[in-house]
């Protein structure tokens, strides 16, 4: 089942985006594969697809079940407009191919 958590932000670069995530986990089956996309409605992807660039994972954060660390940091170079609100979304895959979501939503 999906899961969905929306935070707020404010950045005061506008060619830069960086998103901290935190809380996925699967004891079952673990985290195995990150991606994200920025937009301007929550799960949109309408100013960057879903990728997996630019994901770095906390090496040293905490693991539930086999997979890769719950938490990191999300960032892209790109073109935002001031004073409008985007939307950076990333879903965590596990080994069984189920997604969870975090938003986070970025105010330039």
């Amino acid at each position: 089942m999906e899961q969905m958590a929306v935070d707020i932000d404010y950045q005061k670069e506008i060619g830069t985006v960086t998103a901290q995530f935190t809380g996925f986990e699967s004891e079952q089956h673990g985290i195995v594969h990150y991606e994200w996309a920025v937009g301007t409605t929550p799960r949109s992807d309408d100013v960057q697809p879903y990728i997996s660039d630019g994901i770095v994972t906390d090496d040293e954060g905490y693991h539930v079940g086999e997979g890769i660390s719950c938490s990191g940091t999300a960032q892209s170079l790109l073109s935002l407009v001031p004073g409008k609100r985007y939307f950076a979304t990333i879903r965590a895959i596990t080994g069984a191919g189920c997604t969870g979501f975090i938003i986070r939503r970025i105010h330039c």
